[in-house]
Formats: structure tokens, C-alpha cells, sequence
């Protein structure tokens, strides 16, 4: 993977050390330069004056954001994350403007980077030497004590501004805090989410204390810093520690706490329990709804009964206060009996039930555990059955009829696939609110089950069932009649195998052969009835790695066969963070050196469902991907796979509700389906060089290849 480093500069009145800090930056890296001012009382830009800042502003390697007033660091760190998203920088580099930072030190954390371009990249700060306050010093202790009770991750330096952010990783998230917080917020928010958090060792320059100058507010950034991990601890406590070990503890504690008759405290009890031993505040608070009103009277008479009993006395009706007295501490005793016990079954079956329930045995534990994808699709072969036989006897009409059955109970019970869409609205209408969304997400789903039907319908028959409107098959035509072997490159949208399979009523008399993992479930090969008798067939991706297929793909390229791959779910690590509707999005760029090795065309190919019985078919026209002598091939393959970004882009806009990746596509990393082992590939690190004031800016957008539908 290529990956394109931005060095970002947020600055706050800090005149005497900037113009040193981008001199430093612009002489002995290559990297662009972004400098952030966040409201300076005299403009950075102004004080920009000498030949090389001059120059660096003229050829786009060094830009200026400004802001009319000051913000606060954190959103001028959002800022930078956004801008250099839209440009298409996968790293961005952040250095403070006063100095501190030695920029001799960036190699090391960019070396770090390119071995380990998805983890978050901390320069761990040598706090030795007599100009270092001490308030740093313990500052950045207790920083490190709060994500660590937080995370439970050890991080030696949370403070520390110099940092390599992964962009892919941060784009999505939306953040509380402006100001002197955020890095805290950032870091918590990365290491909650799986990110790997990678310290590398650096030296610091702090002036003498009559020449430091610092902008953080000793009062108020530290109460936003204590309010901050205020409500981080509250929401670690309550979304960590979900192990089946953990689970089974945390409910078995709040069972026993629910029985005991300290009525009204034991929320706070729970709390306390939470924050000194480390256990899920959920469990605990759900364990202790034993003694909700229907349960306690029985609770507080076992509890008695059982204290009595204990106690060696007999149980007497109260007729007194020293008799109630006497109760009561029966009731203790018993309670912490019977808790004790009911305690131990609620953790027993909480332990079941979360080994049940939890990840399977080697799947990953966390949040990377949602970036596996097995290839498979949901309904089994009882469910697909059914839908089978009604379309069959009742129609298709009465298939869609099940949908308002099945569409909700998915929404409901496939969290994964509805994560995933809400991301998806997310990125394409970001103005909407929840309740909006989930329309669209349903909307969104019930197309897809239609396709999906319509499929299965198609099965039944040898004729056509469903209409086409093919726009650009003269192109596939074309391209065949010269006798080349043809790529066919597709993404997860609408259905384009069925409109493929209807490309005979434009004249097409061939075989498809489309690339698909074989997986249990419902697979274009267990769709179709007659089977062998229509014109798109399965090319199984089976073997480990991907050697097989692709020794198969060569051969009937040679054989001048069109070929399909779906271009939108890389299954190896040949793979190229590109712009797709707005953010950076992965990208197989295997197509293309399949391509470009065998000298075969492609042509970019969709498939959607219009109204009714109808499919519309698009296919661009046949491009030629070749290397140049001398070029970057890697540089080129990135150039390439924007480009089918970019059309597929535009399919999105026109279809929107079409878009079957149900995958966190904009924030999971990809991997390989199950039984798949990757491919290895290298990191690239590419560096924007200095550059003539003729040259194209290196702060632009990312080239695109020329292809259009």
C-alpha cells in the first residue's frame, strides 16, 4: 500500500518559533506541509516571508488554513484530518508550532508508519533535563494512569502531540472535545476501536522557563481534562471487560449487592465495586434488578428466614424496635448467604451464555472481530427454501410479500450488516439524523432482498424472466470481436450478475465467468436451477491464497473469455487507499496487474434493478491499463484503481439504494474471506519532493485514470 504523509502544523501566537518549525520541516523532509492557524494575532502567513517559505506556498507543497478566531488544537487537528482526507493523504503528521518537537526525529516515527500504517504512531517524549517542569512530568503520569484505567492499555506518553495519525482510522469518528483534550479523547476513542497505539523514543528542546510560551490554561483545560475522563471512565466501565470471565463476575457480584437490603445505596455500591475492581458497570447494575419490586419481598423473607436459622434463633413476629433491630440484621446475615448462592448461579449461567454468544474460537476477539468476512449470506438452507418454494407456486409478488417479515428481523438481529449501512448514510447523506438513516437502511435493505429474489426467480426458468436495458454492451461486443480476453470489473451494487445473465437480448452469445468466493449459503451456483444453461458462471476462489484462481483467470483470458471480478472487497493485501465518496476507501488493485500483465481491456460493469421487472446494464468503454518504462508501478496501479472509484462514485449517486457492501467499508480494515490465506505485500512510502513552481501542486487531489462511463 502506497502511503502519502502530510506534515501538519497547528499554531496559536506563537511568531518567534513557526517560521523556524516550518523552515525545519520544508529542509529536511519532503513531505507537504499544512500549516493550521487557529486565530493568531498576527497571521502566519504574513511571517512566511523568506525565500524558501515563499517558494514551498508557490509550488503547493507548503499551504495555510486559517481560522478568523481561535478554535482550540483539537479542531484545528479535526480540520487538518478532514482537509487532508479530501486530498487524499492516508497519514497526517502532527508537529506543534512552538518548537518542542525536533523535526530530526520525524524519520523515526515515519519509519515506524511504514511498517505499521494502520497503528497510531506517539513519540515518546525524554523528559530529562532542568528545563523540563515538573508539571509536565506528572501531568503526562497522570494522563498515562487514566488511559490505562480507561483501556487497559499501558501508554507512556498520552500527552505527547507528535504523532502520526492513520487517517482511514480516524475520518469516521466524531469527536467531543476542541481544545487541549482532544489528544486524550483521540487516543482513548483509537484504542478502544482495536487501533495498535506504537510508541517510539524521541528527544524534546524546552526553552528556559522566561522564554517558554504556552497556551494551556492551568484552570480550565485541566477541569475540561478531569471532565473528560470523567465520562471516559463511566463509558469504559461500560462498555469493557465483556469477557465470559468478566460477564460471569460482574453479574454474580450484582446479584449478590441486588440482595442485600441496603435499599437506595446500591447503585452507589455498584459504582464504587465498577471503579476500584474494574468490572462491566452494566453487569453490575443488571445483576442488582434481582430485587425489583416483585422479587424483594421474597428476598427479604428468604434473607430472614435464612439469618434466623443461621443465627441459632427462632423467628418471631416484630413487637418492638430492638425486635425490628434484630430483623434487620438477620437480613444481612441471610442475604449475604443467599446472595452468595444466587450470586454463583447468575454468574454460571452468564458465563454460558457469553461463551455462547461471544466471538467463536479463533475468530479475533474486539472491534477487529466485525472486519472478518466468510463469504457467506445469510437465510441457510431452510430459510432459502421457503422463498424458494413460494416463488415458485405464489409468485414472485408474494416473495416480496415475506420481505416485510424478513427485512425487519434482519435490521433487528444482524447488527454487523446495519452497523455497516448506517456507515454507508452516514458518508452519503452526513446530513441526516438517526431516524432518518434507518428508513434509508431499511429502504436499502428491502432492494437488496428484492435483487436478491429476483435472482432466485430467474432460477426457475431458461427464458428470460426480467427485462434489460443495456447501455454500452456494444462495448463488451467490441472489445470481444477482437478477439482480447476481457476483465469485466464490477462492485457490490444492485445486481449485476441477473443483468448480466439477460445480456443475450443484446446480442451476446458467450459465457461470463464471474470470480466468486464459494462459501456456504447462497452462492450464484445453488441460485440458479438450471445450472450450465445460463451465460454468467461461478469461478470459485477455492486453494489457499489466491495462486489458483489466478492461474485460471489467465487462462481463459488467453482463451479471449470476459471475465468478472467484483473490484469493491479486496480479498489480498494488493490493495490501495483511494477517495470514494469522499473518504479513503480500499481498493483491490489485483485487477489491474491481472490486466496489465496479460494485456487485457477492462471494462467498468453494473447492474442495477429499475422499476418493475426491468434491469439497467452499464458497461464503459475498454480501457488499456499499461505500465510506462521507468514509472512507479505501484504509483500507477493507485492512479488506475481511483479512476474505477471515481465511476463507481458516480453509480453510487445515481443508485443509492443499490449499495450491497454491507461492510464497514470507510473504516474496517479488509481482510481475506475464512480459509483464505493473504497475499504479502509491501508498504510504499511515497514522498511529495520538492517541486518547481510549474510543477502540479502536491496538496491537490489525487490523480484519476482517464476511464468513464
Amino acid at each position: 500500500m502506497i502511503i502519502r504523509t502530510c506534515i501538519c502544523i497547528p499554531i496559536y501566537n506563537n511568531p518567534e518559533t513557526i517560521t523556524k518549525v516550518v523552515a525545519d520541516c520544508l529542509t529536511q523532509t519532503a513531505f507537504p506541509v499544512l500549516v493550521v492557524d487557529d486565530g493568531s494575532e498576527i497571521p502566519v502567513e504574513g511571517l512566511l516571508g523568506d525565500s524558501l517559505a515563499l517558494a514551498a506556498l508557490a509550488s503547493g507543497r507548503l499551504n495555510v488554513l486559517r481560522f478568523p478566531a481561535n478554535r482550540g488544537k483539537g479542531l484545528a487537528l479535526q480540520e487538518a484530518f478532514k482537509h487532508c482526507v479530501g486530498l487524499g493523504f492516508t497519514h497526517l503528521f502532527a508537529v506543534d508550532g512552538d518548537g518542542q518537537h525536533l523535526v530530526s526525529e520525524i524519520p523515526k516515527l515515519v519509519e515506524a508508519a511504514r511498517e505499521n500504517p494502520w497503528d497510531l504512531i506517539i513519540g515518546n517524549r525524554k523528559l530529562a533535563g532542568e528545563n523540563v517542569p515538573g508539571a509536565s512530568k506528572f501531568g503526562r503520569k497522570f494522563s498515562n494512569f487514566w488511559v490505562g484505567f480507561e483501556t487497559g492499555k499501558a501508554i507512556k506518553d498520552s500527552q505527547s502531540g507528535f504523532r502520526i495519525y492513520p487517517l482511514f482510522r480516524v475520518q469516521n469518528l466524531r469527536f467531543w472535545t476542541r481544545r487541549y483534550d482532544f489528544e486524550i479523547e483521540v487516543l482513548i476513542r483509537l484504542l478502544w476501536r482495536g487501533v495498535t497505539v506504537r510508541e517510539v523514543e524521541i528527544d524534546v528542546y524546552y526553552p528556559p522557563a522566561d522564554e517558554r510560551v504556552s497556551h494551556f490554561n492551568k484552570l480550565w483545560d485541566n477541569v475540561r481534562i478531569s471532565c473528560l475522563n470523567t465520562v471516559l471512565v463511566t463509558v469504559s466501565l461500560m462498555k469493557s471487560y465483556r469477557s465470559p470471565a468478566g460477564t460471569a463476575i460482574a453479574l454474580g457480584v450484582g446479584i449478590f449487592v441486588g440482595c442485600t437490603p441496603f435499599f437506595g445505596l446500591h447503585t452507589l455500591i455498584i459504582a464504587a465495586i465498577a471503579v476500584v475492581f474494574r468490572m462491566n458497570a452494566l453487569l453490575l447494575l443488571l445483576g442488582t434488578q434481582i430485587s425489583i419490586p416483585p422479587l424483594a419481598p421474597f428476598l427479604a423473607l428468604a434473607s430472614i428466614r435464612i439469618g434466623h436459622w443461621l443465627a441459632g434463633g427462632s423467628y418471631a413476629p416484630i413487637h418492638s424496635l430492638a425486635g425490628a433491630a434484630s430483623h434487620y440484621w438477620h437480613w444481612v446475615l441471610g442475604s449475604f448467604v443467599l446472595g452468595s448462592g444466587l450470586g454463583s448461579i447468575g454468574a454460571g449461567l452468564g458465563y454460558i451464555a457469553a461463551t455462547l454468544l461471544g466471538e467463536k474460537p479463533g475468530v479475533k476477539n474486539g472491534p477487529k472481530a466485525a472486519e472478518n468476512w466468510n463469504g457467506k449470506t445469510r437465510g441457510g438452507v431452510f430459510g432459502n427454501g421457503i422463498l424458494k418454494f413460494v416463488a415458485r407456486h405464489l409468485g414472485l409478488n408474494a416473495v416480496y410479500f415475506c420481505l416485510y417479515f424478513i427485512i425487519p428481523y434482519f435490521y433487528l438481529f444482524a447488527p454487523k450488516a446495519r452497523r455497516a449501512a448506517n456507515e454507508y448514510w452516514s458518508v452519503l447523506r452526513p446530513e441526516l439524523g438517526f431516524l432518518a438513516r434507518q428508513w434509508l437502511v431499511l429502504h436499502q435493505l428491502f432492494q437488496f432482498g428484492r435483487v436478491l429474489l429476483d435472482r432466485i426467480f430467474q432460477g426457475f426458468s431458461e427464458r428470460p424472466r426480467f427485462q434489460t436495458n443495456s447501455k454500452g454492451m456494444d462495448n463488451i461486443l467490441g472489445a470481444l470481436r477482437e478477439g482480447h480476453g476481457l476483465l469485466l470489473l464490477g462492485a457490490h451494487m444492485g445486481g449485476w450478475d441477473l443483468a448480466a445473465s439477460l445480456m443475450p437480448t443484446s446480442g451476446f452469445t458467450g459465457e461470463v465467468h464471474l470470480l466468486q468466493y464459494e462459501a456456504e449459503g447462497l452462492t450464484l451456483n445453488k441460485v440458479a436451477e438450471h445450472r450450465g444453461r445460463g451465460h454468467v458462471k461461478a469461478l470459485a476462489s477455492r486453494g489457499p491464497g489466491l495462486t489458483q484462481p489466478i492461474l485460471r483467470i489467465r487462462e481463459l483470458l488467453q482463451a479471449a473469455k470476459p471475465i468478472a471480478i467484483m473490484g469493491d472487497r479486496p480479498v489480498a493485501n494488493h490493495y490501495e487507499l483511494v477517495l470514494f465518496c469522499g473518504r479513503l476507501a480500499p481498493f483491490d488493485v489485483t485487477p489491474f496487474r491481472i490486466a496489465a500483465a496479460c494485456g487485457s481491456p477492462v471494462l467498468f460493469t453494473f447492474g442495477f434493478k429499475a422499476a418493475g421487472s426491468v434491469y439497467d446494464f452499464h458497461a464503459t468503454k475498454a480501457q488499456h491499463y499499461i505500465y510506462t518504462p521507468g514509472e512507479d508501478k505501484a504509483l500507477r496501479c493507485r492512479e488506475w484503481v481511483q479512476g474505477f472509484a471515481t465511476v463507481l462514485e458516480s453509480f453510487v449517486t445515481r443508485y443509492p439504494d443499490q449499495w450491497s457492501n454491507f461492510f464497514p467499508f470507510w473504516s474496517a480494515l479488509p481482510t481475506p474471506p475464512e480459509g483464505v490465506e493473504p497475499a504479502k505485500a509491501r508498504n510504499s512510502l511515497i514522498e511529495e519532493l520538492c517541486k518547481p513552481p510549474s510543477a502540479k501542486p502536491a496538496m491537490e487531489p489525487a490523480p484519476r485514470a482517464s476511464a468513464a462511463p
